[in-house]
């Protein structure tokens, strides 16, 4: 199938998104090694790791008028007839799926992060006395699903595409697939732990 309706602004969406979802994994990774080191240099270290997690988790996962949530692309009536299923309702369950969740729990947990995100990351309310991070592993697992789909999506509409942005964009998703990012962040985090 020859690229027929990704525009320019399709194109960067999934590029943002994409971006946004690599953040999100490199930061869980990253907090996670910094967790229980010790001293209030690492606590600071672990806690802006969890802050940029939240913070771009959010940006695909929370409001869903922003332009890299994922219901700006896949909720769209518009998209091209692909060989997959990426209706709204197809996607939405494999990150579900990814993250442990039912429609229900997801709520719960995108109301955690957005809460989160609002009350300490982006403003700092008074009121918080103590700080509980969301399980931000279930934020990677859903990132890590949402790559895979985006990556899915992208090779599908571009089959045959000869546009150099697009196929940048191809190229980005299919080389830097999350078995990449995966041993790359490994790598961060395992150097991170051995840190004093």
């Amino acid at each position: 199938m020859f690229d027929k309706t990704m525009n320019e602004q399709d194109r960067h969406r999934i590029w943002l998104m994409d971006w946004a979802c690599r953040d999100c994994i490199r930061a869980v990774y990253l907090f996670n090694s910094a967790t229980g080191k010790g001293g209030e240099m690492w606590a600071f270290t672990q806690n802006c790791f969890g802050d940029i997690a939240a913070i771009e988790w959010c940006h695909i996962f929370n409001n869903y008028k922003d332009h890299t949530h994922f219901t700006q692309l896949f909720g769209r009536s518009d998209l091209p007839p692909t060989n997959g299923d990426f209706s709204l309702d197809a996607v939405r369950t494999r990150i579900w799926t990814a993250g442990g969740f039912t429609e229900n729990t997801f709520s719960v947990f995108r109301e955690e992060m957005r809460t989160f995100r609002d009350r300490w990351v982006a403003h700092r309310d008074a009121t918080v006395k103590d700080i509980v991070f969301p399980n931000i592993d279930k934020a990677m697992s859903t990132c890590f699903e949402m790559r895979d789909v985006l990556r899915e999506f992208v090779s599908d509409i571009l089959t045959g595409c000869l546009n150099q942005k697009k196929m940048d964009l191809k190229y980005l998703l299919e080389t830097y697939n999350n078995s990449f990012i995966r041993r790359q962040y490994e790598r961060e985090a395992s150097q991170l732990k051995r840190a004093q």
